[in-house]
């Protein structure tokens, strides 16, 4: 009923008491008309929002601007949704901006960066057809980028499914990180479609009839440099070691040895191995030199039987480009052998930077080692309780061009857990020896023969440590 009709109607004399069935034809009227003006309201009102969607600042950003800010986001949305279940977590927020407007939906669709961001597929019981379907298109819309993958299953079967989709995209692969119950379903690997993989992270196999030997993809990566191995028989499995730059390895110090040999090329290192309950003879196993290699880091860990020797595993190694040396130690009562370790910094001359965590060498075996260290810049130790005191002290002091010069290029001193018999006076008179301000530098006739202390931190395991110091020295230094 028209708006004016509802104000102007007057019932007539013979009618003057409407009856009850007009009055609700009236209110049914009247709230229809109210309807029909909500709705032209909400009409209206979709009809502005487009209009302002046209002018729009955002819709006159060139589209590799556009591009830059999806970027953008995504790379904060990753950070909270990084790693949670499966590559669903990774795809809602890039659907949700194809979904925004056509032109959006365009280029997000026609711009591979945005999706070759890395795959990881982490298979499940739950695991469906239409999550590998999402899978291969996120694979599709990467094309043709290089992209890394990763792949996580216990399920032999899903892994087939899984990996027989992966590998329609083999060719891309730049970082693979593979780890599954059976190495089997990698055989789906094409052999020589590995052209782009420089990088290779490959564990699991643990409940494996498969033979290793027949896994030969990998070794005809020809850009493959980088590799990490924690899987049973490692040695068994085909690989260019002799192409590699880096590698992580577990396995037992033989076989370490045996595959350090093959890596002629290596620059980082780093090993999970064992000692020896006895030491071992190793006399017929010739020297292993590598003259690229400049990071080695080996923790050595006790495998269910006492491996209280590992000096041994060194004595074979001539790294004369080392600068980097970390040898963690568990457990703590791993034999230090001063002899082979002296002998193993004489064929490592350039050793700039050493840790040394849980180790029970001596005063005496850390000065052996520091004497040994013409290079030395950087000391790390950690819970090595018998290895500083006073005598260690006095032979880092510098008592001029005429005296003697420990470590003459050692600049930092990290020590935690690791001694406390000694005599803070004597350390802060250590401390000044081998520091002078600028100004003193450049008084001098000529520049020290050791170099200034750039960092000393000494923590001997007591809460009140620093409190042993003086006041001036604490405010000076």
């Amino acid at each position: 009923m028209p708006q004016s009709t509802i104000f102007t109607y007057s019932p007539s004399k013979p009618d003057s008491q409407p009856s009850e069935s007009r009055t609700r034809r009236l209110i049914a009227a009247s709230e229809a008309s109210i309807s029909a003006l909500k709705a032209q309201v909400v009409a209206e009102r979709e009809v502005l929002a487009r209009l302002r969607a046209v002018v729009a600042p955002v819709r006159k950003l060139p589209a590799e601007l556009l591009l830059e800010i999806f970027m953008l986001i995504l790379v904060e949305v990753g950070k909270e949704t990084h790693r949670i279940g499966f590559v669903r977590s990774r795809l809602r927020p890039r659907l949700a901006l194809t979904q925004v407007c056509a032109r959006w939906r365009h280029v997000m669709h026609t711009s591979p960066q945005i999706w070759a961001v890395g795959i990881e597929l982490y298979v499940r019981q739950s695991t469906t057809s239409d999550d590998l379907a999402a899978v291969q298109r996120w694979l599709d819309r990467s094309a043709p980028l290089p992209i890394p993958i990763s792949l996580s299953s216990g399920l032999d079967a899903l892994s087939s499914s899984a990996m027989e989709v992966l590998c329609s995209t083999a060719h891309r692969w730049a970082k693979a990180t593979l780890h599954a119950l059976s190495l089997c379903c990698l055989t789906r690997i094409p052999e020589g479609s590995l052209t782009s993989l420089t990088t290779l992270e490959l564990s699991g196999g643990t409940d494996d009839q498969f033979d290793p030997a027949k896994l030969t993809v990998f070794s005809n990566a020809p850009n493959l440099r980088t590799l990490t191995l924690y899987i049973n028989y490692p040695t068994r499995i085909p690989m260019p070691w002799s192409q590699l730059t880096s590698l992580t390895f577990a396995e037992f110090p033989l076989t370490c040895l045996e595959i350090l040999r093959r890596c002629t090329r290596l620059v980082t290192a780093v090993f999970d191995t064992a000692g020896w309950e006895f030491v071992p003879d190793l006399s017929l196993i010739r020297m292993i030199t590598i003259g690229s290699l400049t990071n080695l880091s080996i923790t050595v860990s006790e495998n269910n039987f006492p491996s209280e020797h590992f000096m041994p595993f060194l004595s074979r190694l001539a790294l004369p480009e080392l600068k980097v040396l970390r040898l963690y130690l568990d457990p703590p009562n791993t034999n230090w052998d001063t002899i082979e370790f002296t002998q193993f910094q004489l064929r490592s001359p350039n050793l700039e930077e050493l840790t040394i965590r849980e180790s029970p060498l001596t005063s005496d075996a850390l000065i052996a080692v520091l004497r040994s260290s013409p290079s030395l810049a950087n000391l790390t130790m950690h819970k090595c309780p018998h290895s500083f005191n006073d005598d260690v002290i006095d032979a880092l002091r510098y008592l001029g061009e005429d005296g003697r010069y420990t470590a003459p290029k050692l600049e930092e001193i990290l020590l935690t857990q690791s001694g406390q018999s000694f005599d803070p006076e004597n350390l802060e008179e250590m401390i000044r020896s081998r520091w002078w301000t600028d100004e003193e530098l450049a008084a001098m006739p000529s520049p020290p023969a050791v170099a200034r202390w750039g960092k000393v931190s000494v923590y001997a395991g007591s809460e009140n440590s620093y409190r042993h110091f003086r006041r001036e020295f604490k405010g000076h230094f």
